[in-house]
């Protein structure tokens, strides 16, 4: 015999909402640029890296990688290990002590081409000069004095454009550093005459592509550098 039921259908279950999924904020730096967005607590590293270099409209994927910040105020990543791996978890792979913060990334440039006119995409040239730039700057890259002399000549150009003979001479160029420390110590110039050698270099750039500036600099990066500390 069959039971009746007096109710509405519905009445017999109870909605229970769904947990919400834990998600994980994530800050991406560049030489370039920064930025930040959630990813979930579970995604791997190529999640993530897919993330960063779609965002970017970054195609030459293969030459880069992601590193986790290292230092006193950031996470470290596990003993050994210097690059994101991409199979596993982001979190698996840094140390969280406090996950309402970020975790900090690099996007840092992985392998480096043999030849640098192998790299066909404005962003991987720009993001690959900024990078041997900076590794100069510090000495990770080895470049010889009369080089790292060329070289400058380049980041002003990048950083003011064309040469301007009323605006850019020696003196009126900032504090920024155009070369190692280290190059200026053993320089047999005075700083204000290595500064006047840079500006005629940077005079001769005038009028080019900054393409094709990044371009020659990575070259002569590459043919005239090495990885071995001065």
């Amino acid at each position: 015999m069959a039971h009746s039921f007096s109710g509405s259908f519905s009445s017999m279950f109870k909605y229970v909402p769904t947990r919400a999924k834990k998600m994980l904020t994530v800050h991406i730096q560049t030489l370039d640029v920064d930025m930040e967005f959630s990813v979930p607590w579970k995604a791997t590293g190529k999640e993530v890296f897919d993330k960063v270099t779609n965002t970017m409209g970054l195609r030459e994927t293969w030459y880069f990688g992601l590193q986790p910040t290292k230092g006193p105020a950031g996470q470290v990543t596990f003993v050994g290990q210097m690059w994101i791996i991409d199979e596993k978890r982001i979190v698996d792979q840094v140390y969280i002590s406090d996950d309402s913060k970020p975790v900090q990334l690099h996007l840092l440039v992985k392998f480096y081409p043999i030849d640098v006119n192998d790299l066909i995409q404005d962003i991987t040239k720009h993001l690959f000069y900024l990078q041997v730039k900076d590794q100069i700057m510090s000495r990770i890259i080895y470049a010889p004095d009369n080089v790292c002399v060329m070289l400058a000549s380049y980041v002003l150009q990048a950083k003011y454009g064309d040469y301007d003979p009323m605006k850019h001479k020696v003196g009126q160029l900032g504090n920024e550093p155009l070369i190692p420390d280290a190059v200026m110590k053993r320089y047999p110039l005075s700083k204000e005459a290595l500064e006047d050698n840079i500006i005629g270099l940077y005079a001769q750039h005038s009028c080019r592509p900054n393409v094709d500036r990044d371009r020659e600099w990575a070259e002569n990066a590459v043919s005239h550098c090495s990885s071995e500390k001065s």
